[in-house]
């Protein structure tokens, strides 16, 4: 991006011998970069597809890079290091909490699994959107009795970034980006009897950071981020997904990434996200009867607030799983009549990213996440925070997206070291060990 002469310096100044190669206007970067953040490294293995994309420094996440290449190179995993986490072989199932039952992989052809999204159907079947980065396409991955059942939904102009699919009263719809950085556009695709049915939301350089919900009467609604306007939007759909509105949310600043929508019982959105220029994680709300959006920051302490996940409990009180990018650590902030209340829900190195939150009516929070490179679980025991590492095989969990059903949780995510879609099965236990009933 920097100018020749400033790149000889720079060389000259550290003494730096290796091949450097410039990317004017920040070509290359931006297929990669969600934010600004360098030092960025991306691994690519023998056939060209990504193995691992890893911003900032720490020696942690050097060690996960290390782990990284000698995963793509087929050698064996070095002893483990002091202050190292363990296998999941190597901590004893916990008690009344979850344990892994299956773990599959649903796609292995070509660089599979970007941006996963998952959700249930009334018959407890999984509906899997993703990205297919070989072929720069949208896919759906479905359940059946026979197996994994896999469409290309979306072909045209570089589908399938932040997908997010939904199964709404008439069937399973999926809102997502396609094109390049400076233009691209916010798509919709639901499934008819006719197949797949894609319609264009929005344009103008908009759509990234997808998160899509239905009201009661099969309406869906998007949040996402407007790149070129830098704002928050909403987009509101006619049943039949034919007819869009779109509005601004927020156009303070730098905001909308990582944008997480939920809907409560009247259906008014509300939506977490996070605020680029203030590094601050925010939520805004629909209030109905001002008919005004309420902002709200709810932690500017740090930079926190990338891969914000939101719910609304019962009583419709949000809840935000984040990552706090200062500290490296995972968040759960919860709201109620007296303010917001923070927590630390995982601190053990570098965690929480691609967060996934869900609740459990009467039993409280779990949420998915990548951290350390591996798969994790966290939820609220009688004794505080429990996690659980529920993959660690090279670099796994990447795009991690989460649903409960029945005492049964099922992950959706990305494994990055062998660039397939993956779901892992885990039962909830209750404290004699036998499976919990209940959702």
């Amino acid at each position: 991006m920097d100018p020749p002469e400033r790149v000889r310096d720079f060389a000259a100044k550290y003494g730096l011998t290796y091949l450097q190669l410039r990317d004017p206007g920040a070509a290359l970067f931006g297929r990669f970069a969600e934010t600004d953040v360098i030092p960025r490294t991306i691994l690519l293995d023998a056939r060209h597809r990504i193995a691992l994309l890893e911003l900032g420094y720490t020696e942690l996440k050097l060690r996960t890079v290390v782990r990284a290449v000698r995963s793509t190179l087929g050698e064996a995993e070095a002893p483990p290091e002091a202050g190292a986490v363990p296998s999941p072989a190597a901590s004893p199932p916990p008690a009344g909490g979850w344990v892994v039952e299956k773990i599959e992989t649903v796609d292995s052809r070509g660089s599979v699994g970007y941006f996963t999204s998952i959700d249930l159907d009334a018959a407890g079947r999984s509906w899997i959107s993703y990205r297919d980065y070989s072929q720069g396409c949208l896919k759906v991955a479905r359940e059946s009795a026979a197996g994994w059942q896999v469409d290309t939904v979306d072909a045209m102009g570089d589908a399938g970034w932040s997908s997010s699919i939904r199964i709404g009263p008439s069937g399973a719809a999926v809102s997502y980006f396609a094109g390049e950085m400076g233009r691209g556009e916010l798509r919709y695709a639901h499934l008819s009897a006719r197949g797949w049915q894609v319609r264009t939301v929005d344009t103008g350089d908009v759509g990234s950071f997808t998160s899509l919900a239905f009201d009661a009467g099969g309406r869906p609604h998007i949040s996402y981020f407007d790149v070129g306007r830098k704002d928050l939007k909403l987009a509101r759909g006619s049943a039949d997904g034919t007819v869009w509105e779109t509005e601004t949310v927020d156009a303070e600043g730098d905001v909308g990434l990582y944008t997480s929508l939920a809907l409560d019982a009247a259906g008014n959105p509300a939506v977490s996200y996070f605020d680029e220029g203030a590094k601050d994680l925010k939520l805004a709300r629909w209030s109905p009867e001002a008919r005004v959006w309420r902002i709200e920051v709810v932690d500017a302490e740090g930079d926190v607030g990338m891969h914000t996940s939101l719910a609304l409990d019962a009583d419709g009180s949000p809840l935000v799983a984040y990552f706090d990018r200062s500290r490296e650590d995972l968040k759960l902030a919860r709201r109620s009549k007296a303010g917001w209340t923070i927590e630390t829900v995982d601190s053990e190195g570098t965690v929480g990213q691609r967060s996934s939150l869900e609740l459990r009516p009467g039993r409280g929070p779990v949420i998915s996440y990548f951290g350390n490179a591996t798969l994790k679980l966290a939820w609220r025991g009688e004794t505080g925070w429990r996690q659980l590492m529920v993959d660690s095989g090279g670099v796994v969990g990447n795009y991690t997206s989460l649903a409960l059903a029945a005492g049964r949780a099922v992950i959706s995510y990305f494994d990055v070291s062998k660039a397939d879609l993956k779901v892992a099965r885990l039962a909830c236990l209750d404290s004699g060990g036998a499976p919990a009933a209940g959702p």
